[in-house]
């Protein structure tokens, strides 16, 4: 066996999860230089280091070195056992809107367009320091539930600052809207001087020392410092992307050149798509109250309304995109939740991901997702919590237990495990985001983003069902690392 790099450390728990594996129990993960370099199973482990007081694994007599062929002493790294634990790749939330995280529960009774409407109302005022400061409390709940990589839909970019900020891993699209066909090259090039300001800002912020002291404020808060926006860019740890928010508010010209401009850069577009009720009647035949709700949009007129693409076309939102040749699978989309047979078969044979947030579907009164159908026409799906302004908490292993259960409620055949949810928090995500080579499984080579869950007390038999306790047995997260690197600081 090779000795250990330098810097070396090892994490033991009663189950390790690989995901790419069968679960490990008693098993041991070794992170070096933030990566995984490789796991043991106990016999294994224990064949080959002794662990002494004060948690070091000691590697002790001849063992093959890499520039010999053996070498002879004792070789010191940290060890920490964590016990009735649960060792696995980082959780991957697929659709958030952290910027509004501040308004948990402002409004939990108005449906969807009213609900809106008020979040707009309240946002108003917002300077982009209070968009960073909603972002940053959403990221302490999301690495709280053992989140290390998010997928935001952004307003003002701030999302991707407290991203880099508070050391997580994140894809952020900043949005995009403009449903006016002859408007879109304008907008879209003042999108893209959005953007650039976006950095450049960035940029001005690093010169006046600023992000270490709100790197600071962050640290208190339970999140160790990250880095700024430009040095996550650099390493990949935040990438920025386009969200077009949806089919009804940008226009087909404006999301061709939001798709093109994405594929050109090699990243995914990010979109909702047949949210609501409101949202298929009006591209079908029309819909009063989201007329209304455009009506009620500054510089809105009457006849513009009348006139916008795909209104009342006689098409599913599904199929207006497709009808422009918008589906693909570089388009990751939220909620798909009104659809039909022909709008999942085309979502299935043009490989659109999909991110289902069941929970903020119920609350907003949207309905619930065909998610059987979905699986069975090969749709790439995982989980999304949406805003905290629209669901309980940021916790995906809620979302996905509240969505297994609901699906199993109306149709018990679904037999939907909760191992099967797992994989779609972890390696499923990451395939859908284009990563799955660089996280999503405790791989050797990939990135080392690890949560470490602690297990509630149980029947010696439910302590066999590793991933049953993780989506069914409401586990406290220990330890939370993002490319090696401990985020969480669990004693503040």
């Amino acid at each position: 066996m090779l000795i250990p790099p330098d810097g070396t450390r090892f994490l033991s728990a009663r189950w390790l999860l690989p995901v790419e594996g069968k679960p490990v129990p008693f098993g041991v993960v070794a992170i070096s230089s933030g990566k995984i370099w490789r796991t043991f199973q106990k016999e294994e482990f224990e064949s080959l280091f002794q662990v002494k007081r004060g948690n070091m694994a000691v590697l002790v007599g001849s063992v093959a070195s890499a520039g010999s062929d053996e070498a002879d002493g004792v070789f010191e790294y940290p060890f920490e056992d964590f016990g009735l634990s649960i060792i696995l790749p980082g959780l991957i939330n697929l659709h958030a809107h952290l910027e509004y995280s501040a308004l948990r529960c402002f409004n939990t009774e108005d449906i969807l367009f009213d609900w809106i409407k008020s979040l707009m109302c309240n946002v108003r005022s917002w300077t982009e320091a209070d968009f960073r400061s909603s972002a940053r409390s959403g990221l302490r709940w999301l690495a709280a539930s053992g989140t290390t990589c998010v997928v935001d839909s952004s307003y003002t970019g701030q999302a991707a600052h407290a991203i880099a900020e508070c050391g997580l891993r994140g894809v952020v699209g900043l949005e995009l809207f403009g449903s006016a066909e002859k408007q879109a090259q304008n907008i879209w090039g003042r999108w893209l001087e959005k953007r650039e300001s976006l950095l450049t800002a960035n940029q001005e912020t690093e010169a006046a020392g600023l992000p270490r002291a709100e790197a600071a404020h962050a640290t208190q808060a339970c999140l160790r410092a990250g880095s700024s926006l430009a040095q996550a860019l650099d390493d990949g740890r935040v990438s920025l992307t386009v969200a077009p928010h949806a089919p009804y508010t940008v226009c087909p010209s404006l999301m061709r050149l939001a798709v093109d401009w994405a594929q050109s850069q090699n990243q995914p577009v990010l979109v909702h798509l047949s949210e609501s009720k409101n949202e298929r009647d009006w591209f079908c035949r029309g819909d009063a109250i989201l007329d209304a709700f455009f009506l009620g949009l500054p510089g809105s007129a009457r006849e513009d309304v009348a006139s916008l693409s795909g209104r009342a076309g006689g098409l599913s939102p599904v199929r207006h995109l497709s009808r422009h040749n918008l589906l693909g699978p570089w388009l990751i989309a939220a909620h798909c939740v009104h659809l039909d047979d022909e709008d999942i078969a085309l979502l299935g044979s043009n490989q659109v991901k999909v991110a289902h947030c069941p929970r903020s579907n119920a609350r907003l009164g949207n309905g619930m997702a065909p998610i059987g159908k979905l699986l069975a026409a090969g749709v790439e799906l995982g989980f999304g919590t949406d805003s905290a302004a629209s669901c309980d908490d940021l916790d995906v292993l809620s979302e996905a237990r509240f969505a297994w259960n609901l699906q199993r409620a109306v149709n018990p055949s679904n037999l939907l495990s909760a191992q099967n949810a797992i994989w779609r928090l972890t390696q499923g995500a990451a395939e859908i985001l284009g990563l799955g080579d660089v996280i999503g499984s405790l791989k050797e080579g990939k990135a080392a983003d690890i949560a470490i869950f602690a297990i509630p007390e149980v029947h010696a038999s439910a302590l066999e069902r590793p991933f049953d306790l993780l989506v069914y047995g409401k586990p406290r997260l220990c330890d939370l690392y993002v490319n090696g690197r401990k985020v969480v600081n669990k004693d503040v």
